[in-house]
């Protein structure tokens, strides 16, 4: 049979669907005889896009600002989940002496003794996770399960450092930067521009502002003897990592940076920065001495770390309740503690 032509097709096209026979779209003309083979899909790119897609199996996962609060405070296990309260006990000594005399029953100490008590916050979420669900992730290279577990570990942590940073609210538990035993926190130095906060201060003002804190802590603890505190004791000074910026001024002449006069002036100091010292009333700052005459200034305290609880299993579905019990943090020297705010 002859070639049609494209105006020839058109029209047989035509009748074609008048009597029921429809032509797929990919078919635009006749070229070879009657009888031939006419395509009869779409036409298309080849092979899918998924064929020439690469899963890489390394996992990015979304960063968080690190929990700061036990590497200022260190951390301590305090009795058991099912307790409701923490006692710390505490002892004070007194007492005077007379002029000897061998039938002279005169003087005495006592010692005075109390309790401080820390209420118990128990929290928890839930781990959950599909047969179905895990299955497609796991197409992807995504061990979905693990990932789960990982992010419990992680919400249960990072709920525990807001604790022991705020404590809650409602109950006998406190943190480290609401505890209300601890002093009035000092009002920066107006440098000689009239200038409060760091930024708009010069290297030397800043370095003052330190100096003060020293300066506060000191006159609180009232020259405790022994190994007390001077500029050798293992000092810590806590900011934001904002105020940490102007706390590396530089000056321009000498070439010193706030930080290096710091440490060469305190040579155990340790620098801790944590985003919580960014707070409503302004930059924070806190000097805190570790410990005086062995005795620790304070710990974040938990009773359960994470508790794991079973397994549920369902038709199709797994879920497991995570918890964790803490006291906040327990300062127990508040007197080694000094403030600075507005910075």
């Amino acid at each position: 049979m002859a070639k049609l032509s494209q105006t020839d097709f058109s029209a047989f096209r035509n009748m074609a669907a008048q009597r029921g026979v429809i032509f797929p779209r990919s078919v635009s003309k006749l070229a070879l005889a009657m009888d031939a083979a006419l395509p009869a899909l779409e036409v298309n790119g080849g092979i899918p896009a998924i064929v020439s897609t690469y899963l890489d199996p390394e996992i990015i996962r979304i960063l968080f600002t690190p929990n700061k609060a036990t590497e200022i405070m260190g951390e301590k296990k305090k009795g058991a989940w099912a307790q409701d309260t923490v006692m710390i006990q505490g002892v004070e000594v007194s007492g005077d002496v007379s002029a000897y005399g061998d039938n002279d029953e005169t003087g005495g100490v006592q010692v005075t003794s109390n309790w401080a008590d820390r209420q118990a916050y128990r929290f928890q979420t839930m781990t959950t996770w599909g047969e179905l669900e895990q299955e497609r992730y796991g197409l992807a290279l995504l061990p979905y399960v693990a990932e789960k577990q990982r992010a419990t570990a992680q919400i249960i942590n990072t709920a525990m450092n807001r604790f022991y940073f705020y404590g809650v609210e409602g109950l006998r538990n406190w943190g480290i930067l609401n505890e209300p035993n601890l002093p009035a926190p000092l009002v920066p130095q107006a440098n000689s521009n009239g200038k409060i906060i760091w930024k708009d201060k010069e290297v030397i003002d800043i370095y003052n502002d330190i100096l003060a804190l020293y300066g506060d802590l000191v006159a609180r603890t009232k020259g405790i003897i022994g190994d007390g505190i001077d500029m050798a004791s293992p000092l810590k000074l806590c900011m934001s990592p904002t105020s940490s910026v102007y706390f590396k001024r530089a000056n321009e002449i000498v070439g010193n940076t706030v930080e290096k006069m710091v440490r060469e002036t305190f040579p155990n100091m340790k620098f801790e920065f944590a985003p919580q010292y960014d707070t409503d009333s302004g930059e924070l700052v806190q000097m805190i001495c570790e410990s005086v005459q062995g005795q620790d200034v304070g710990y974040c305290c938990f009773s359960e770390k994470m508790r794991n609880h079973p397994v549920i299993t369902g038709a199709s579905s797994w879920k497991q309740k995570v918890s964790a019990a803490t006291y906040g943090t327990v300062i127990t020297q508040p007197m080694l503690f000094a403030q600075m705010i507005g910075v």
